[in-house]
């Protein structure tokens, strides 16, 4: 979802984005830089989509018309995944797969930090 159809999104729900960015711990800007540069923490994406009432799912499925989100079409079990879909789906594994090994690391380096201070202490 763009800033834009967040917008569009909050607005057909009467809720202002600055009311969203404060739920979040954000100011009204930093949350539009984080939507817009694509480091909004996964962790409040939840928070977001429950602001909003909708779905993870409709969080990444395409925008209609009139600005609703409509959930990517499932495939019926047992058909096949048309190849565009697939590709899509190992494009999005690899971002996680990056941005879990960056917070592994952020992690392991703020408990090193935190493990070097006990025991200088």
């Amino acid at each position: 979802m763009t800033y834009k159809q967040i917008k569009n999104v909050a607005e057909a729900r009467k809720i202002m984005i600055k009311d969203i960015a404060e739920q979040l711990g954000f100011t009204p800007n930093g949350f539009k830089v984080s939507i817009e540069t694509e480091k909004f923490p996964i962790g409040k994406l939840r928070d977001l989509c429950d602001i909003l009432q909708i779905s993870i799912t409709e969080f990444f499925g395409e925008a209609t018309e009139g600005g609703t989100f409509m959930a990517a079409e499932r495939v019926p079990y047992g058909e096949p995944v048309p190849h565009a879909d697939v590709q899509q789906l190992y494009a999005r594994i690899a971002e996680l797969k990056e941005d879990k090994a960056f917070l592994q690391a952020q992690l392991s380096a703020l408990t090193g930090a935190a493990t070097k201070k006990t025991k200088s202490a």
